[in-house]
């Protein structure tokens, strides 16, 4: 297999896991407006609910919370990977042509949290 035949097939994955991403983060901001919605209307919604449905609600909101989170998490994982990526793809290639994500992880509070 020649380098530039490992570098498509490299740079595939790359963009399948950059599509993941941007898909995770819409969904992400899905999960907090949901979670948002919920816990407001258990919060301030109407008065004749009972105890137990407001007990509910807050669960539900609790939970679109840790789903928000666990995207959070997953998101990191795709990042990470595309950082080494990056990585394999400049040391076949023999120049530094992609950089962001390792740029990112070196500076980002985010990645130093989650890994």
């Amino acid at each position: 297999m020649t380098d530039r035949e490992k570098i498509e097939i490299l740079f595939k994955e790359y963009e399948i896991l950059r599509d993941e991403i941007v898909q995770r983060i819409s969904n992400r901001f899905s999960f907090l407006t949901y979670a948002g919605a919920v816990a407001t209307y258990a919060i301030f919604g109407v008065q004749t609910r009972t105890t137990l449905q407001t007990v509910v609600l807050i669960v539900a909101a609790v939970a679109l919370l840790i789903i928000w989170y666990r995207f959070g998490l997953l998101i990191a994982r795709c990042s990470h990977r595309i950082a080494e990526l990056e990585t394999e793809i400049n040391g076949i290639a023999g120049a530094e042509l992609l950089k962001w994500e390792n740029q990112q992880h070196k500076r980002g509070l985010f990645h130093r949290f989650h890994w």
